[in-house]
């Protein structure tokens, strides 16, 4: 299964990629790579931006593994687990790589919580500013 690198590229080109690595920068069809991923990685050390690629991976139903800088407080509202020691993160990627039935639940789990917790009125009403 090959690794999917997405996003801005590193002003160094990077060397000596792995067999199976594929780098892509950015792309058009982003939809394309979600539908057929097993999982988001997103080992972040410092920062919050990630987060909404966290959220637009849990929108597409597909199971994130991320730090805990790289979660912020979305695991407050849906069922993320970060993880900062390396070899549980590695561990976790290695499960849902390897199997796909764990990655489809995984990934329908946090679908379906961040459905329930942010429905079309929420978000219609978050826009208008209308309040309940």
């Amino acid at each position: 299964m090959p690794v999917d690198v997405v996003g801005a590229l590193p002003s160094t080109p990077y060397r000596d990629v792995p067999s199976g690595v594929v780098i892509h920068g950015y792309v058009d069809d982003i939809d394309a790579l979600y539908r057929q991923a097993r999982c988001v990685v997103a080992p972040v050390a410092t920062g919050g931006g990630v987060r909404v690629k966290i959220l637009d991976a849990v929108a597409r139903g597909v199971p994130v593994v991320t730090s805990f800088a790289g979660g912020g407080d979305i695991p407050e509202y849906l069922p993320i687990h970060p993880v900062d020691n390396d070899d549980e993160f590695i561990a976790s990627v290695i499960s849902l790589v390897e199997d796909r039935t764990f990655a489809q639940k995984q990934g329908h789990q946090v679908w379906a919580a961040g459905r329930a917790r942010w429905n079309n009125a929420d978000v219609a009403n978050l826009v208008l500013g209308v309040d309940r």
